[in-house]
């Protein structure tokens, strides 16, 4: 996926930014709950952190998403498209970004970091 920047700190398709994410997970799927923190160096939840490297592929059941990682034996993060949102540090809550859903922002993040990542590789070789 190509990433466009379309003003200044602002990009296409949006990205997820720093914030706490909340939303319903596998485990108790009709609870609304604190699912995780988005920050610079990657996601946190409680007793598990995940660096943007740490994340791999992404897929997707039903209403289900998965962010896979081999970091730990859970398999990655899984969580419910809807609902999901993320209030940010000034505390606005954001549902939709620029029309893309919360989730879906987040799933652009990940990708859009590992692209980051991968260029700086490239970079240094």
């Amino acid at each position: 996926m190509e990433f466009r920047e379309v003003a200044p700190g602002r990009l296409w398709p949006p990205i997820i930014p720093e914030g706490t994410a909340y939303g319903c997970s596998q485990i108790a799927p009709g609870k609304l709950m604190e699912l995780f923190k988005i920050k610079p160096e990657g996601i946190f939840c409680a007793g598990a952190n995940y660096a943007w490297g740490d994340l791999g592929s992404i897929s997707t059941i039903n209403d289900t998403i998965w962010i896979h990682s081999e970091k730990y034996s859970s398999g990655g993060l899984r969580f419910k498209e809807h609902p999901f949102y993320l209030i940010d540090p000034f505390g606005e809550r954001f549902d939709y970004i620029h029309g893309y859903r919360a989730a879906w922002c987040l799933v652009n993040r990940v990708m859009y970091e590992q692209q980051i990542a991968e260029s700086s590789k490239n970079v240094l070789v």
